[in-house]
């Protein structure tokens, strides 16, 4: 039986480390996206006023 506990607590250790690294993930999402718009918003703008 206490080997079965400790599988359980294994489980639960996966489960809220994959709920972090979900979390890590959206977070760098939104910064990615915001660094690509700063590019491409500074690529318009170049290309716009002439090389």
């Amino acid at each position: 039986m206490l080997e079965e506990e400790r599988g359980d607590t294994n489980f639960v250790a996966i489960i809220i480390i994959i709920v972090i690294l979900i979390a890590i993930a959206g977070i760098f999402k939104d910064q990615l996206e915001k660094a690509i718009k700063k590019v491409f918003d500074s690529l318009t703008n170049f290309i716009d006023n002439g090389f």
